[in-house]
């Protein structure tokens, strides 16, 4: 009797947007969603169509470069290059009305200004290319970086800042400035070769493109496109297709990015857009280089972008803790309870239309209440255990980790419905349950017999991981994991003293964040994780992530949680499938990553073995598809299950369940 080994393939659709609730996601305005786009085209010369490339037309009648868009829509400025130099045109977008601007012969990179009144653009000065900017008729030209070698000038949505690349020694940075050239500072410190910033439509991000994951400087050659925020941290590559090239990176007036995908004969340079993320990438089926998108202030869509929101506690109704929801600052916070209970640690849904919180008769006793983000909708969720002390939600939104007092103090899972209630581990008195991003993690705190530890739980394996090991009678407490998941904020205390402490997320790095002081804590982290929101005497703080410029957002509140305000989107399905012959200690894994019926292509995969301690990483083709092999250990008792995750949205998972299955012979 022969064996073979069947996998049965579960799916699961995991969705951060409110299409899992039954309502259909936020869209963006249509005019921003549409818009042009100007490119220098294969023939060299400058072009004007649309994303799907319609009716698309010359609008130069010379050869251009780098493109840039008037506010109004009406011009554009571009560089051309002839046998005399480099130089600085404008042409109407209808292609009439073409004019020389600058009269150098190294004159390069143009940027307009968000207000019309000026162009930055990179000129010869002094032996080096310094930053200069003119009015559009060519007069009161004004140098910004004299003595500093820069080019690619991109100016911040509100038009107070620029960023730039500058060159140091063989390599070039991203650096950013005020509009009059002063406070010019370094953000990326890399001895790479990073070019071409781009501001994100709400200033919060900058785009560029980087070699910095290629063995050699390369210029745009085998470059990848990054994103950071717009004070240089949280850098990550949302390209990554390796052999491929991608830069020139331009952000659409919805805040999706476009890039160039290619630069030689096997790979034809096309247009590729993506999320800001690097997901739901896929071609735009035409292409060219420079590629610049009409600018939101030219579509009639130039209200602020969604802002965060934060909700918090106070006193309301009788005295009593209420659940209120405001802006990112506090103000115009509103009781969304209003309730005679007393309501504590309010937590954000991940797509921000949900809020739980606690309920009962004092703080951190009750029961979980679910509710709209306008209070509305509210039912309780009841794990029948006792009081809750404090819960969070899944990255799916599907789940809540919660404590509770009495049963030993577990660490619990329950559906947001209120089903599927299990114990996570066998914890002991511990509390303040937080998933990480990317839902393999949950981190909590442990009371150990001389102080509290932060304590890590792989939800794959169950495997345990002790991440703090501080001085006795020191109590870390609380702990909130920042956007990328690379790192936690948390609460540590000492007798009488409190702080806000930092730490990577495997323990290692350790950093006090804000003065040791009495009642200080509950960190909640900003969507764009530069910077951490907590309490403190009985007010709201704000510190950068590096611990600089403490200040006070709103007196009177506590327990805060930020709520994202990412664009809602369309679900993302992750397929697999998996194959293995009798004996052989490789299992082929083959699968399918679409969102809203579309394929995603260059999405990073992870593929994970229960009990396999690695992962292995794959990536997917042009119609979001992947292949990889997964070596498992030994030839024994075959592994439970494989779990799949897509990076670009790490709350999208698939696995696959193992079972032995009996053959007749032959």
């Amino acid at each position: 009797m022969r064996r073979r080994l069947i996998l049965s393939t579960v799916v699961t659709a995991a969705v951060v947007s409110a299409l899992a609730h039954g309502r259909a996601p936020a869209a963006a305005p249509t005019t921003c969603a549409e818009g042009r786009i100007a490119y220098a085209g294969s023939d060299g010369m400058i072009w004007v169509g649309h994303a799907d490339n319609a009716a698309a037309r010359p609008a130069s009648s010379i050869s251009g470069f780098s493109p840039t868009w008037s506010p109004d829509g009406r011009r554009l400025a571009f560089r051309h290059l002839d046998a005399s130099g480099s130089s600085v045109y404008l042409v109407n977008a209808d292609g009439t009305g073409q004019k020389r601007l600058t009269a150098g012969t190294s004159d390069w990179s143009p940027a307009w200004s968000p207000d019309g009144a000026r162009i930055a653009y990179s000129t010869l000065r002094d032996n080096q290319q310094e930053l200069v900017t003119v009015a559009p008729d060519g007069n009161l030209a004004t140098v910004l970086t004299p003595g500093q070698e820069a080019e690619y000038p991109a100016w911040s949505p509100d038009g107070s800042r620029i960023a730039f690349a500058s060159a140091r020694g063989n390599n070039y940075d991203i650096w950013v400035m005020n509009a009059d050239g002063s406070a010019r500072r370094n953000l990326t410190r890399n001895p790479a070769y990073d070019m071409y910033p781009a501001w994100s439509p709400d200033g919060r991000k900058i785009a560029f493109g980087s070699d910095r994951t290629r063995p050699r400087p390369s210029d745009f050659v085998e470059q990848d496109v990054f994103v950071m925020n717009a004070n240089g941290s949280n850098v990550r590559n949302v390209t990554g297709t390796r052999r491929v090239a991608e830069g020139f990176p331009s952000w659409r007036a919805d805040g999706s990015l476009t890039y160039v995908r290619g630069n030689d004969r096997a790979h034809p340079p096309t247009f590729w857009s993506a999320d800001a993320n690097g997901s739901r990438a896929q071609s735009l089926g035409f292409g060219g280089q420079f590629p610049a998108w009409e600018p939101r202030s030219a579509l009639g869509c130039n209200s602020a972008p969604p802002a965060e929101r934060l909700a918090f506690v106070r006193d309301g109704v009788g005295g009593n803790f209420d659940v209120f929801v405001g802006d990112a600052g506090g103000q115009k916070a509103v009781d969304i309870t209003n309730s005679e209970a007393t309501e504590s640690f309010p937590r954000w849904s991940p797509a921000a239309d949900r809020l739980l919180f606690i309920r009962g008769d004092r703080v951190g006793h009750g029961t979980i209440v679910v509710t709209a983000a306008d209070g509305s909708l509210a039912r309780e969720v009841v794990p029948s255990l006792g009081d809750v002390r404090s819960a969070s939600w899944s990255p799916d939104g599907e789940r809540i980790a919660f404590s509770v007092f009495g049963a030993r103090g577990h660490v619990y899972i329950v559906g947001a419905d209120g089903s599927g209630l299990h114990a996570l581990v066998q914890t002991t008195l511990s509390d303040s349950p937080a998933w990480s991003p990317d839902g393999r993690f949950i981190v909590y705190r442990q009371e150990y017999p001389e102080n509290d530890e932060l304590v890590r739980v792989r939800l794959a394996t169950g495997a345990v991981r002790r991440l703090t090991h501080t001085q006795a009678g020191r109590n870390d407490l609380t702990p909130a994991w920042s956007p990328d998941g690379r790192r936690l904020a948390y609460r540590s205390d000492l007798p009488g003293r409190s702080a806000v402490w930092v730490v990577d997320s495997d323990g290692s790095k350790p950093l006090r964040l804000t003065k040791e002081g009495d009642d200080v804590g509950f960190p909640a982290w900003r969507e764009d994780g530069g910077s951490i929101v907590y309490e403190k005497h009985g007010a709201l703080w704000s510190v950068r992530a590096d611990g600089a410029r403490p200040r006070l957002l709103l007196g009177d509140a506590h327990f805060p949680s930020v709520g994202p305000s990412t664009p809602e989107r369309e679900p993302s399905l992750l397929r697999i499938s998996a194959r293995s012959r009798p004996g052989a200690s490789t299992i082929a894994v083959s699968g399918l990553l679409v969102a809203g019926g579309k394929p995603i292509a260059n999405a990073r995969v992870q593929l994970r073995l229960a009990g396999l301690g690695r992962s292995v990483r794959t990536f997917t083709n042009g119609r979001g598809r992947f292949k990889a092999l997964v070596r498992r250990r030994g030839a024994g008792s075959p592994p439970r299950s494989l779990t799949a995750f897509f990076a670009g949205d790490s709350t999208t998972l698939a696995s696959v369940a193992f079972r032995r299955v009996g053959r007749g012979r032959g």
